[in-house]
């Protein structure tokens, strides 16, 4: 009987896990308008439109955009989490802070989609599914790391230990693999192989060495199982992504090569507008600042009017009047100071916008790509 009741208080508490996020961006963060952007709809002839929506893959949902963020604050909490402990031990990381700040940008980024979008539900489960691994992930880690972990910092050497060495290296890579490839992709099973055969037990400050072993076998061991998991169910729910994104615009040369030789030019219309094949993800952000060094402009992008930009930037940053204000911000993770501001731009005004940051003090971070 008392293991009956033991049985259900942890499925209560699962339960009220699982539970708290949906309530909490469900109900907190449904916003009352859609401020945070000024809509410039770009003029467009009836003949290019036509053509335009006959285009297969032209049109991508807006909403996705903005809802894309949540996602990318996974990629930078590692790495920012890989640049920490280039310098530090991760005792010091702020784990507990960024299992807070993806669901408060999520908060932030709801509160515009909720009233100007219809209910993305495939979206939204994946984000919640994301989430509550990265705040499990992050909340257990920085438990750990806080006792056990740094415990065993007092037995550390100096340099540090092998398997300190390995976590460093580890964790740059996969920050990096993250930019372009989903997280379950990661040879998880590969490194943890490369641990145990490649890593030798012996050396300095054996204390410390058992215990990254393991903390480290831990994360790759369960990311490995995790992973699988999550893979099967993604390929089993959601169709393989675009890796290309169709654009409207104005101004682009002919021979896009000397910009970005990842631009393909497909067509020119009659009334001078161009469209154009770009790459998503990282690669669309680097156009995109290569973009704005020319006197080129965007008049859609994958079928939209607006999207989402995030910047970095100095801790007392505030945007110009004659830029769009800021959405939601979220602090540099790395210990180099700064923050991350997320704005919602007209994409008319996109280059526009880009060409203003240097004399801001800002720095563009990504262009999110529905």
């Amino acid at each position: 009987m008392a293991k009956l009741r033991k049985t259900k208080r942890i499925l209560l508490a699962l339960a009220i896990l699982l539970a708290a996020p949906v309530v909490y961006i469900g109900v907190g963060c449904q916003g009352t308008s859609d401020g945070g952007s000024n809509v410039t709809m770009p003029v467009i002839e009836p003949e290019t439109r036509a053509k335009l929506d006959d285009l297969v893959g032209y049109r991508f949902p807006e909403e996705k955009s903005y809802l894309t963020f949540p996602e990318w604050y996974i990629v930078y909490t590692s790495q920012d989490f890989a640049d920490y402990i280039e310098k530090y031990y991760p005792s010091g990381f702020s784990y507990f802070r960024s299992a807070a700040e993806f669901w408060t940008s999520y908060c932030a980024v709801n509160r515009l989609v909720a009233p100007r979008y219809d209910f993305n539900a495939g979206t939204h489960l994946m984000i919640y599914v994301i989430g509550i691994s990265h705040t499990v992930e992050y909340v257990v880690k920085g438990i750990y790391e806080n006792t056990i972990g740094r415990l065993s910092e007092l037995f550390a050497p100096i340099p540090p230990t092998a398997e300190d060495m390995f976590a460093r290296k580890y964790a740059y890579d996969y920050g990096q693999w993250l930019n372009t490839v989903p997280w379950y992709d990661f040879a998880f099973a590969e490194r943890l192989s490369e641990l145990w055969n490649n890593v030798p037990f012996a050396g300095p400050g054996p204390v410390r060495k058992a215990e990254r072993r393991f903390a480290i076998s831990a994360e790759l061991g369960v990311k490995t199982g995790y992973g699988w998991l999550i893979r099967g169910g993604t390929e089993t729910v959601y169709a393989p992504a675009q890796l290309e994104i169709y654009a409207l615009m104005r101004g682009v040369p002919v021979d896009t090569a000397p910009i970005d030789r990842r631009i393909t030019l497909v067509e020119s219309f009659r009334d001078g507008s161009q469209l154009v094949k770009l790459p998503r993800y990282q690669p669309f952000t680097e156009i995109v600042q290569k973009l704005g060094a020319t006197n080129a402009s965007f008049l859609e992008i994958g079928g939209n009017s607006n999207i989402l930009i995030s910047l970095t930037v100095p801790e007392d940053w505030a945007p110009p009047e004659d830029m769009p204000p800021v959405l939601f911000e979220t602090q540099n993770l790395a210990g180099a100071g700064g923050k991350r501001v997320g704005l919602s731009v007209p994409v008319a005004l996109l280059l526009d916008v880009v060409r203003k940051l240097g004399p801001s003090g800002a720095q563009l971070e990504h262009v999110y790509d529905y």
